[in-house]
């Protein structure tokens, strides 16, 4: 009985594990390209307006389909759900790298993948919210809450940062491609 236990210890530490490391790839990616977003209509428009626009096609969306979400989370196999909607960000990120590689950088369109991505990370995050007690024993729950936090805030401080290295370094297309 002890040898079962500490197998099914072993497996969920190893789920956990890639499930919090592969959220922190997808939250800095995420960060890394919300960054160049803003600072590509920043440059490029020149304008109060143009950032006001980024910033509310960026979280409105999300604002609005966050509550459907949770639902869809609760009736819906959650892991799907996580997929697709990274899924459908990764998409349009790539959309938009090849666009921009290709000289079609114009603003309206940041707009308009903003949405889409502010409608994927609105159907992605709760469902994140609710697989992570799905596959997490109770006993751990706090912990890996914990963890899962300090490692969102950490990102939320560094995307900035390495956001800025990454512009200064490459075209905005590449910074994308992360």
């Amino acid at each position: 009985m002890q040898g079962d236990h500490q197998r099914q210890a072993l497996r969920w530490k190893g789920i956990g594990a890639a499930f919090l490391s592969g959220q922190a790839v997808s939250i800095l990616g995420s960060g890394l390209v919300q960054f160049a977003i803003i600072w590509f209509v920043t440059l490029r428009a020149n304008s109060g307006t143009a950032l006001m626009i980024i910033t509310l096609t960026s979280f409105i969306p999300q604002l609005v389909v966050a509550p459907f979400a949770g639902v869809w989370a609760d009736r819906h196999d959650r892991r799907w759900l996580i997929i697709l909607a990274d899924s459908a960000i990764a998409l349009v990120t790539l959309a938009m790298a090849l666009l921009f590689l290709f000289g079609y950088d114009r603003v309206w369109m940041i707009y308009i993948a903003a949405a889409i991505r502010s409608l994927g990370g609105g159907i992605q995050s709760p469902a994140i919210k609710a697989l992570i007690p799905q596959i997490t024993p109770k006993s751990e729950l706090v912990r890996i809450n914990g963890i899962y936090s300090t490692i969102e805030n950490i990102i939320l401080l560094l995307s900035p940062v390495l956001g800025g290295a990454l512009i200064t370094l490459f075209p905005v297309w590449v910074v994308f491609m992360v």
